[in-house]
């Protein structure tokens, strides 16, 4: 089946999106993997402190597989601690032009946005995630109520971890999920209805498609640009301050203004694009009105060695002497059992 119809530049943004996450799941795909090891150890999802083939082999003999999990309650006492020493976002003037009401303010704003998200038990699960399997996520993100006009802030947990892939320099990120063929027809009806199922689609989208499902992926990106800058003063009250000359408007408008023009430069910036895609279309894009991308990272253990970045989790050093600890437990209930019983004698 032919791709859709794309623009060139929505091309390029395809081209250069499914690279970059081709790019962060090679990169990642060792830490991924031991941290949903690790999360597994930590709550002990499918018997996840014994060895699968160890487990298999005493299973076939009919032999146990005894487990008393000892990490659990480290990675709780962490998150509870979260919970109770809640963290207070300050804000501070700092230079000569602020000031300290509108500092006031702003803090009561921010305060007013964790209550209403409950962000303390967001920042605490997000610390859980990070101590039991090395990394969590959370967000921040913007809705229009549907009785009002105005745009409010509000803040998000991201519950599956893995959903996030996030660029060691932030100036990109991914959060990913899959839809089936059907959900996704009728969210996106006039979207290309690419036959999911289809293998055919070359190497490019080998990360993007599974039988009768696609993957839709959020993507932020940082895309630069240069700011044209103006230091003015006003004459009538000799305040000086900086205004940015927008699109449309030229140096005579500041001047039409009665600004006096001090001086001006070219500085070089980045905006924060949003873009909802599939493999090979662009379903949704927009501006994010802000300068950084609204994905906050929480970090268990995090150590660069020659280059390369290495998450761990609260536990991974625990996991031997529970498995041994295990082991000991399930060795020691096993002879006991097996032991003969000796009949009393009167």
């Amino acid at each position: 089946m032919p791709e859709p119809t794309q623009s060139t530049k929505d091309e390029d943004v395809l081209n250069l999106a499914r690279t970059r996450y081709r790019i962060m799941e090679e990169a990642e795909y060792a830490i991924r993997r031991a941290s949903l090891e690790d999360i597994k150890f930590t709550y002990n999802i499918d018997d996840g402190q014994w060895p699968a083939e160890i487990k298999s082999q005493r299973l076939a003999d009919q032999r146990p597989c005894l487990t008393s999990n000892k990490l659990r309650k480290f990675v709780a006492v962490v998150a509870n601690q979260e919970r109770e020493n809640r963290v207070a976002v300050r804000v501070r003037p700092v230079d000569d032009t602020s000031d300290v009401e509108v500092a006031q303010i702003l803090e009561d704003l921010i305060r007013e946005i964790e209550y209403s998200s409950a962000a303390d038990e967001i920042y605490a699960s997000a610390g859980e995630q990070a101590a039991a399997g090395g990394f969590g996520y959370w967000r921040v993100l913007t809705r229009i109520p549907e009785d009002g006009f105005d745009q409010e802030i509000f803040i998000e947990h991201i519950e599956n971890q893995f959903s996030v892939y996030m660029d060691p320099r932030r100036n990109y990120c991914f959060i990913s999920d899959f839809m089936t063929s059907t959900d996704f027809k009728a969210e996106y009806p006039d979207a290309d209805a690419t036959d999911f199922s289809q293998r055919g689609l070359g190497e490019k989208y080998a990360l993007w498609y599974e039988p009768d499902k696609v993957r839709v992926a959020e993507y932020f990106q940082k895309e630069p640009f240069t700011r044209h800058l103006f230091k003015v003063q006003n004459p009538d009250t000799g305040q000086v301050g900086v205004v940015e000359l927008k699109d449309g408007q030229t140096r005579e408008d500041i001047e039409a203004a009665k600004f006096t023009i001090l001086e001006d430069r070219k500085s070089k910036s980045h905006k924060v694009r949003w873009y909802k895609i599939t493999g090979n279309q662009i379903l949704e894009q927009e501006d994010w009105p802000g300068s950084e991308i609204p994905v906050v990272e929480v970090v268990g253990d995090k150590v660069n060695i020659s280059g390369k970045t290495h998450k761990r989790s609260l536990i991974r050093d625990g996991k031997d002497p529970q498995r041994m600890y295990n082991y000991w437990l399930t060795t020691e209930t096993e002879t006991i059992s097996l032991a003969p019983k000796a009949p009393y004698i009167v």
